[in-house]
């Protein structure tokens, strides 16, 4: 101890000496400095490495087409600089220049630093200590290395260091003694930056300062700050640096430790966000040489060579502060940054960064399946804040992507960004995500990271954690039950009569491939991502913290009468879907929102059966390829609930049903709705808790109550009772499954005669309690539900339910002919293909209850309306192109009392019209537009229609033709267009006007008002009014029904007259037009209104007299 006192003694006199000439040396080069050396700002601190472009600057405004970029390769050595920028050499040559604080304040240090510079031409130095210096002056040679480490110390901590490399930019922080920088590269460094850590960077600063190429010595940097230059390619040539107590004084002037390019930027990360700030580190100087006016920034994210993120912007050098401007990168990681300075939109200087964005700790989810998705977006807003009140960013990838709308991710929530913005929404990559950790850990070492993932999908907490070698205490692992198969993989595992040696089998597995994993940075083989699923609660047991999400923890089996369960249950974690949907809507509509959106959620799937007063029946479905039977089922439940239901369909999440047409063809059919099977059952069923549930076994029984559950499909009641399925279905109504007649008991199978298709149906007992039956049995084959009651030892049937009537109908197309017949409700024709039907007809089958049957007719172009049809006739023509335009059909016998019917038209450039009915005409006549397709319902006797009702037929009763000047007789037109011109000065000389396709009785009259002639007689029925050939004009008209369709119609005509335009509306032999004017009529408009509807518009000012009041 004497010794190491002793020698500290010696060292402060020697530091004092070295103080005294340091002081004196620093003052003369300052005294020398010149006073035109370009004042830059100080750093805020850099977190990213800094690979800068710079080029020469430019000579000339004209010569900004011309700038090639050069890049950090290049060694300009001041040339091509400004005279304004080029900095004044440094004249010093002592070698070991430093100045210290007092010899007290170095005497009381428990630390000293030792350090040495690897040196182009000479390699390593020997060893200096503080104050020394490292590297050399005068010699044009560059430090390649350096390293620096405490000597002498008593006080934890370390020092810290990173070199800014040319043609690398900043490397990884290194420590105690560690090289920053390269050997055997020829790369020289350019700024070093320097920090305590521990107990040492609470009681020292620590100072160091370079000798830069054609700059000399700079000023002391501290703690962090950098010191040397960037963006000029000049080398530091030697390094000093030492200890100082805490807030002591620095060895010598602090200014200029740091000379930024002119085209410099650094880059600082706001805190844990992804919001970076732009710094131009000498925009002073870019303003005040008009060097550039704009600049933009495109930041960009990589992986495997192709660019998965990027954002870009531009800001303009006038409205920069100080501080810079702020871009949010949208993303964690390791950007490369492309600056470009731009004069009048052209390229100036090109810089080039790789920004690392990074925070303390990440929450990693790459999950797949349904529940855990539901599982873990449930716990999102619960998880993006830790214990300490930091906002923890979410990365999510899914196997399943169609569950997310990844444009609506929460705030914190990111697509893992090694898969485009594209790729996330339909793809995974688990690879991907293992490297993007590792590159996470890489940038941030100190990070935590929580990894949600699937309990199913274990293993890979070996490649993302283990082979990342993230450290014991920076993880948390996070299990997610997969529903079912959770609880069967531990049954299966621990079903033998020692589960505990099982137990430890698999932690003993578990371990070893962990350790593994750890030494090698690999996985070991027969590790892969959907292995060794069996070690689920091996992992729970040897991993401290591990948390495994459960549906249920009451469903754990093990082969030693469950002892070895009851751990697991206890160490499960039970998860319920309504009570995290609750705690969800307690965080407010706003949080509910942001679910909804991001989940993908539609709660507006059962509408219909809302707006039509109707409950909502949902079939559960399961694979596509293990649903034989679906359609016999879902027929079953409709029969056995009826009309009061709407049904509707959800598919399994693996076998969506927008990838199968035929499942889509087949719900088409069946007249069921399908729900989007990327939605979790258990968040329709929350958000609409009064639907009922039929359906294939599901796990999502479980979160439903026993008023939601009704059917069971492909299932027998003993068995879907027993509890081993892991799903709770004691809320069931009846149980459906298939009937073998050779495996069935007898007096059941008695009943079931022939080969037809039947299906046995098993009551719940609180359906038996009050039920009439003992069971049921349906044909599907011809479509009849019996109900059977026991007595005597006898099976008899108490009631049936018939599927009954069968409405069918086909259209004959055409370039398509005759098509399938098609159920009511259903298209026959088509819609968006312009072909028209030509013919039809309807059939009316089944067990209908009441005598009756239908009759129906067509309107057919160039022939009008058709004789009535009997059921079976075809409506229509064929082999004549002439296309239906109109339909009428009504019911007969008893059937018209009990049931009305409905139907309507698709007709061309109108779409659908509105629902008809029993006799009503639903189409158009008169336009010559083709109906295309049709529709037909039968409602019982006083339900509502199927639909609107407003606006069945579109017709056009009259037609009209004037005869125009210089033009002639123009054609006819129909009703409520314009005969005539407007715009042109014509005269309109005469008309005519007839009725087309009328029902009633009558005829249709007219006169006119003739120039030089007057009023002119009336005529009638398509007759020419007015003169042709005279050059006549027409003043005004008046038009008026005769018979029975004046007493169906209103007639309304208005005309178009020089000098004032269009007129009002005249109706029913009224004067339209003017007279006394010598003012023409130039266009008319006429249009038939059902008696007392409504006018077609103003009815005011329909006529002008002169000398009359108006």
């Amino acid at each position: 101890m004497k010794n190491i006192k002793k020698k500290r003694q010696i060292l402060a006199a020697i530091c004092m000496l070295l103080l005294l000439i340091g002081n004196t040396s620093l003052s003369m080069a300052n005294d020398m400095e010149s006073s035109e050396d370009i004042e830059y700002p100080e750093s805020n601190g850099i977190f990213q490495e800094d690979t800068f472009s710079v080029e020469p600057e430019l000579e000339d405004e004209n010569d900004v087409d011309n700038a090639d970029e050069i890049t950090g390769d290049s060694n300009i050595d001041g040339q091509g600089i400004e005279e304004s920028e080029q900095p004044d050499l440094d004249v010093e040559t002592e070698e070991n220049e430093v100045s210290l604080p007092s010899a007290n304040a170095v005497a009381e240090q428990e630390a000293s630093l030792t350090y040495s510079a690897h040196v182009a031409d000479i390699g390593w130095q020997k060893e200096v200590t503080d104050g020394s210096m490292a590297g050399t002056t005068g010699r044009n040679l560059s430090v390649e290395a350096f390293r620096i480490k405490v000597s002498d110390s008593s006080v934890s901590g370390s020092v810290e260091y990173k070199a800014h490399v040319r043609n690398i930019g900043w490397q990884e922080w290194v420590k105690d003694g560690e090289d920053a920088g390269t050997t055997g590269r020829a790369l020289p460094i350019e700024a070093l930056q320097i920090r305590l850590t521990g107990e040492l960077a609470e009681k020292y600063d620590i100072y160091y300062r370079v000798h830069a190429q054609n700059f000399g010595w700079l000023g002391w940097a501290k703690n962090e700050e950098i010191a040397g230059t960037t963006g000029w390619a000049y080398h530091v040539e030697a390094v000093e640096a030492c200890l100082i107590e805490k807030n002591g004084p620095a060895p010598g002037a602090t200014e200029d430790h740091y000379k930024p390019a002119l085209w410099n930027v650094a880059l600082s990360q706001v805190e844990d966000s992804t919001l970076v700030d732009i710094i131009p580190e000498a925009l002073d100087q870019i303003i005040s040489q008009s060097a550039a006016t704009d600049i933009s920034v495109t930041a960009r994210l990589e992986y495997n060579g192709k660019t998965t993120r990027s954002v870009t912007a531009k800001k303009s050098v006038a409205k920069i502060k100080s501080e810079g401007f702020r871009i949010d990168f949208a993303a964690y990681g390791k950007f490369k940054v492309d600056i470009r300075f731009e004069k009048n939109s052209k390229s100036v200087r090109n810089v080039s960064e790789n920004a690392r964005v990074a925070a303390k700790e990440y929450n990693i989810a790459p999950l797949s399946a349904t529940f855990p998705v539901v599982l873990f977006s449930l716990s999102a807003w619960d998880i993006n804040v830790n214990s300490a009140g930091d906002k923890v960013p979410t990365i999510v990838m899914l196997d399943r992507p169609s569950a997310y709308n990844w444009d609506k991710l929460p705030e914190g929530v990111y697509g893992m960004p090694y898969l485009s913005e594209s790729s996330i929404k339909s793809s995974a990559d688990y690879t991907a995500c293992k490297q993007y950790v590792k590159d996470l850990f890489e940038i941030s070492p100190s990070a935590k990271f929580n990894l949600y993932i699937n309990d199913i999908t274990c293993s890979l907490i070996q490649d993302i954690i283990y082979a990342n070698r993230i450290p014991q205490g920076q993880y948390g692992i996070y299990l997610l039950s997969d529903g079912s198969g959770s609880y069967n993989i531990f049954n299966e595992t621990y079903a033998g009569a020692n589960p505990e040696q099982k137990h430890q089998e698999l932690i003993n597995l578990w371990n070893d491939a962990k350790e593994y994993a750890y030494r090698t940075g690999t996985v070991k083989s027969g590790w892969g991502w959907h292995q060794h699923w069996d070690s689920i609660y091996a992992i729970v047991s040897c991993e401290p913290g591990t948390q495994w999400w459960v549906g249920r923890n009451d469903l754990f089996t093990s082969g030693d009468e469950n002892r070895f369960a009851e751990k697991a249950k206890n160490d499960a974690v039970r998860k319920n879907i309504g009570a995290m949907l609750t705690n969800l809507q307690a965080k407010g509509d706003g949080v509910v929102g942001e679910f909804k959106a991001w989940y993908d959620f539609n709660d507006g799937y059962f509408d219909e059966a809302s707006k039509q007063g109707k409950k909502a029946m949902l079939l559960l479905g399961t694979y596509v390829e293990n649903e034989a039977n679906f359609e016999d089922y879902a027929r079953l439940t409709k029969l056995f609930y009826g009309n009061e239901y709407l049904y509707y369909y959800k598919g399994h999440p693996r076998t969506p049903t927008g990838l199968s047409p035929v499942k889509q063809q087949q719900l088409s059919k069946l007249e069921i709705t399908d729900v989007d099977s990327s939605i979790a059952a258990e968040l329709i069923l929350f958000f609409n808790p009064e639907i009922n549930l039929s359906g294939y076994g599901t796990s999502t029984f479980n979160s439903a109550s026993p008023e939601m559950a009704c059917g069971l499909f492909d299932s027998k009641k003993e068995w879907a009772l027993k509890g081993e399925s892991g799903v709770d279905y004691s809320g069931i109504d009846w149980f459906a499954s298939a009937i073998d007649k050779s495996n069935i008991d007898k007096e059941i199978a008695e009943l079931c005669s022939g080969n037809d298709s039947y299906y046995l149906l098993e009551f719940s007992d609180e359906i038996l309690a009050i039920g009439n039956y003992d069971l049921a049995i349906y044909n599907a084959t011809r479509g009849i539900l019996d109900f059977y009651k026991k007595a005597d030892g006898v099976y008899k049937r108490v009631e049936r339910l018939d599927e009954g009537r069968k409405l069918t109908y086909r259209a004959h197309v055409r370039n398509i002919g005759w098509q399938a017949a098609v159920e009511e409700g259903k298209t026959a024709g088509t819609e968006g293909k312009a072909l028209s039907i030509e013919a039809f007809n309807i059939e009316l089958g089944g067990s209908l209850p009441y005598d009756g049957s239908v009759k129906y007719r067509a309107h057919i172009a160039d022939i009008g309306w058709q004789e009535w049809k009997e059921a079976g006739e075809t409506a229509g023509t064929e082999g004549r192109a002439l296309p239906v335009e109109a339909i009428s059909m009504e019911l007969t016998g008893d059937l018209k009392e009990h049931y009305d019917i409905y139907y309507r038209a698709h007709v061309s450039n109108v779409g659908w019209l509105d629902w008809a009915k029993n006799g009503q005409n639903a189409g158009s006549a008169g336009y010559a537009y083709a109906m295309e397709a049709m529709q037909i319902r039968m409602v019982e006797k006083g339900e509502e229609a199927p639909g609107s009702t407003e606006s069945p037929f579109k017709s056009s009763i009259v037609q009209y033709q004037a005869h125009v000047q210089d033009y002639g007789w123009l054609n006819w037109v129909k009703e409520g267009m314009l005969a005539g011109t407007t715009g042109e000065a014509k005269r309109v000389e005469a008309i005519k006007i007839a009725l087309r396709d009328q029902e009633y009785e009558g005829s249709i009259q007219y006169k006119t008002h003739v120039e030089d002639y007057g009023w002119q007689s009336w005529v009638r029925d398509g007759a020419s009014s007015g003169t042709t050939g005279s050059a006549k004009r027409l003043e005004a008209i008046q038009i008026k029904l005769t018979g029975d369709m004046a007493e169906k119609y209103d007639i309304y005509y208005r005309t178009h007259v020089e000098n004032f335009g269009w007129l009002d509306w005249a109706k029913n032999g009224e004067s339209a037009g003017s007279e006394g004017y010598a003012y023409r009529m130039e266009g008319v408009q006429i249009k038939v209104v059902p008696k007392g509807g409504t006018a077609p518009g103003k009815t005011k000012t329909p006529y002008h007299k002169k000398g009359s009041k108006e």
